[in-house]
């Protein structure tokens, strides 16, 4: 779902250049700006569940690197689309709020999973090799929880997307992305988001981090 999520946006765009970023415990740049499509999706393809070595979710992490991202960016015009099932387990919520609001982005945060919970799938070159368990060996049942994905949308001025439905979901981030006048843009997916869904079933993913970057020539940094 994430990985199709972010494919489908890409489809919707012209010309805009698109970065990696993806997140757990910990964050990373995994692939510098583009407007091959084509090189993004195969990066977005070979992103595993394992790549973070340190697992979690920690929003603050994210979005310190989406920030490095628009370093040369006005502030004002920096957006971020940030995918995720929204459990905040290091409490930087307000943190990553701060960070948005002092380097002047707006997040469009898209919500993945279910509040019933679903097991975190392991996967190894997109092979199903099991379902992530805690220290006793016990399956991790991840939850989708929003409050934190919706605050951090309101507080920045952005918009929150329920990433369940993708044709609306799709359309709604882009709606969102273009909400006030841009020249950088950035959209981010959690590591976290892509763990819920069967890898095989996607052709490449969107990210915290596909970080989109959109300038005066529409510049998305994924």
């Amino acid at each position: 779902m994430a990985k199709n999520i972010m494919v489908q946006t890409m489809s919707k765009m012209k010309n805009d250049k698109v970065g990696i970023v993806v997140f757990a415990g910990e964050a990373s740049s995994i692939m510098p700006l583009t407007t091959d499509y084509s090189a993004a999706e195969t990066y977005i393809g070979g992103i595993e569940t394992n790549v973070m070595k340190i697992q979690g979710t920690d929003f603050l992490n994210g979005m310190k690197i989406a920030a490095e991202k628009f370093k040369n960016v006005a502030k004002g015009s920096r957006k971020i689309v940030l995918l995720s099932d929204g459990e905040d387990n290091e409490g930087n919520e307000k943190a990553t709020i701060r960070l948005a609001k002092k380097e002047g982005i707006s997040v469009v945060s898209v919500g993945i999973g279910t509040e019933e919970g679903a097991p975190i799938p392991e996967y190894v070159f997109g092979q199903l090799m099991g379902y992530k368990t805690d220290r006793n060996e016990q399956t991790v049942i991840s939850k989708r929880q929003i409050n934190a994905l919706q605050n951090i949308a309101q507080e920045t001025g952005g918009t929150y997307v329920d990433g369940n439905n993708l044709d609306n979901a799709t359309s709604e981030i882009i709606d969102g992305l273009h909400k006030t006048s841009t020249s950088s843009e950035s959209l981010v997916k959690s590591q976290n988001a892509i763990h819920y869904y069967q890898y095989f079933l996607a052709v490449s993913l969107f990210f915290f981090l596909f970080i989109f970057l959109l300038n005066p020539k529409r510049e998305f940094n994924l």
